[in-house]
C-alpha cells in the first residue's frame, strides 16, 4: 500500500509542476531567464522532463544550414 501512495504524491506533484509551468508565449525578464537556467542545471537531470522527454535538442550546423538554404 505504501508504494500507491507514493505513486499518488508523485501523480501531485507531476500535476503541480505542469499547471505552474511557463507556459509558451510568456514573456520573462532576462533575471528570471536566468535563475531558470541555474535551477535546470541545478537539477539531478538538466535533459529530461519528469515525464522523459527531451528538453534540449542537438543540431549540427548541416542541420541548421538546411534550414536557412
Amino acid at each position: 500500500m505504501e508504494n500507491a501512495g507514493t505513486a499518488e504524491n508523485e501523480a501531485l506533484i507531476q500535476a503541480l509542476a505542469f499547471k505552474s509551468a511557463i507556459k509558451t508565449g510568456q514573456a520573462l525578464k532576462p533575471e528570471e531567464i536566468m535563475e531558470l537556467i541555474d535551477e535546470l542545471f541545478a537539477c539531478a537531470n538538466p535533459m529530461t522532463l519528469s515525464d522523459g522527454r527531451k528538453i534540449f535538442h542537438q543540431l549540427s550546423l548541416d542541420d541548421i544550414e538546411k534550414q536557412f538554404n
